[in-house]
């Protein structure tokens, strides 16, 4: 259940971006077991948290992508909480303040309702979604003709963040990771 009014997914485009929501993908936890470290992955739902210019980075001279590795965040099944918690998340929605280490994402497509923890991110080859450039059209990115990179396998987005909620997402993860004083506009 979402109390939020502000819509905090839209459908994705054909290239990758920031915010994009994948139904399943590896996930990858690192922890401790028995006092040895372990690591483990899983197909699960993730977000797409490589910044834009990272992602469509382009070699001077080829035009072909220099997108080596992509950073991800896993979702969380906000089921899987205490009500308390999940209350709180869903009240603050994708306001400017506390708790700064987790997104809230509302409901989504094939996954229901879920979060990110913006502590955990991780990063995969790009080549698990075999990464290419393609060329698009002023009229498809509203920006002018470009070359952007496209997955050609393991393509299971679901969806994208709204503006808001990437701009949401942007001020939680400066606050996160800066501990930068940041007042809400």
């Amino acid at each position: 259940m979402t109390s939020n009014v502000t819509p905090i997914v839209t459908e994705h485009r054909t290239w990758l971006s920031q915010g994009d929501i994948f139904e399943r993908l590896p996930v990858v936890t690192v922890g401790v077991r028995d006092s040895a470290l372990a690591a483990d992955w899983a197909p699960g739902p993730a977000m797409l948290v490589s910044h834009g210019c990272a992602i469509d980075k382009k070699h001077n001279k080829t035009k072909r992508s220099t997108c080596e590795w992509l950073s991800f965040l896993p979702i969380q099944d906000m089921a899987k909480l205490d009500a308390g918690k999940a209350g709180q998340l869903r009240e603050v929605g994708l306001d400017r303040r506390p708790p700064y280490n987790v997104l809230y994402l509302g409901e989504l497509p094939s996954i229901g309702e879920g979060y990110a923890p913006l502590v955990q991110v991780y990063t995969l080859p790009a080549v698990v979604l075999a990464t290419e450039v393609r060329d698009f059209t002023d009229d498809e990115t509203g920006e002018g003709p470009d070359r952007r990179l496209v997955p050609t396998v393991h393509d299971t987005r679901v969806a994208s963040l709204t503006a808001d909620a990437l701009d949401a997402f942007h001020w939680k993860w400066t606050v996160q990771w800066t501990g930068a004083s940041v007042t809400a506009e």
